[in-house]
């Protein structure tokens, strides 16, 4: 990372007591999001992360402690799967979508990659698919977007 390009970033940072606050473009829920080459937009929090830790594993995330997605302060992100947001974010009740209310996976099966639905659960998923897409349906439950679009179409 260039010495102008973390400038450049930290320019569009605001400390507070709490959080260093992304003030720069945004996504629409919230979390920042910076150019950093030839028109490639990356969130910011993972930007920070790379400067501050370095280079993040493929394919993992840089999760928030805080649950403010335009915080950007190295000490709140840490690396996790795709998994641990869920976990995490369902854990801390905070998938909200409309008004079908919060969809919670049990910390057991967060941690089993294969895990079996149950009835009500399978309930749910079919309940989404009147409202949300697959792929909605899939980042709120950590259920493949194929087994979704096959439950939602049986």
């Amino acid at each position: 990372m260039s010495d102008e390009m973390e400038n450049r970033f930290l320019a569009k940072v605001k400390k507070t007591e709490s959080c260093w606050l992304w003030m720069g473009a945004k996504t629409p829920t919230g979390y920042g999001k910076i150019a950093i080459r030839h028109g490639l937009i990356i969130y910011a929090h993972r930007y920070s992360y790379e400067i501050d830790v370095g280079p993040i594993p493929k394919g993992m995330f840089v999760l928030h402690s805080c649950d403010v997605p335009s915080c950007v302060f190295p000490k709140h992100l840490s690396v996790g799967t795709h998994q641990d947001n869920l976990k995490d974010a369902s854990l801390k009740h905070r998938w909200q979508f409309g008004k079908i209310g919060t969809w919670e996976i049990s910390p057991m099966k967060a941690k089993k990659p294969n895990w079996t639905l149950t009835k009500e659960e399978i309930a749910k998923v079919k309940e989404l698919g009147k409202t949300h897409s697959t792929r909605a349906i899939s980042m709120m439950t950590g259920v493949s977007k194929s087994h979704v679009h096959y439950l939602v179409k049986q």
